[in-house]
Order: structure tokens, then C-alpha cells, then sequence
């Protein structure tokens, strides 16, 4: 194995492990997913999976935020 391949290997786990952070940390994810998706260019699944985990973490991300603001403004004793 050469240096190139072993360079093209360490990139290929590194982006596996970057899936793997992307659908694992909850804020985080969104920044490892725009990441795979920006240095990503020769494998397209992994664009695809990291637009899946980017898209799960701000569904999550704007949902939650929605339970924060709808428990605040519907408790009259907060707002």
C-alpha cells in the first residue's frame, strides 16, 4: 500500500467517523454534517447521509426549540 492510498484510506474513516459524530452529538452534528458536505467529493452516499444526519439534527434542533417556546409563552407564570 502506497501513500496515496493510505492517505485516501485515513480520509475515508475519518469521514465514516465524522457520519458516525454527525447522527451521534445533538448541535455538533450539524456542524460535522456540513463539514463531510463541504470536503466530501468523491463518494456521493456520503453526501447523502450527511444531508439525512443534517436535516434529522435540525428537525430536532427546531422542534425543541418550539417545546421551549410553547411551554414559556403557554405558562402564564413565565412569560
Amino acid at each position: 500500500m502506497n501513500k496515496n492510498e493510505q492517505d485516501l484510506n485515513m480520509n475515508y474513516a475519518q469521514r465514516i467517523c465524522f457520519l458516525i459524530l454527525a447522527f451521534i452529538l445533538p448541535v455538533f452534528g450539524i456542524i460535522f454534517s456540513v463539514l463531510i458536505i463541504r470536503n466530501s467529493t468523491k463518494a456521493h452516499w456520503i453526501k447523502v447521509v450527511a444531508i439525512v444526519a443534517l436535516i434529522l439534527q435540525s428537525l430536532g434542533l427546531i422542534l425543541s426549540l418550539l417545546g421551549y417556546l410553547t411551554f414559556y409563552f403557554g405558562t402564564p407564570e413565565l412569560s
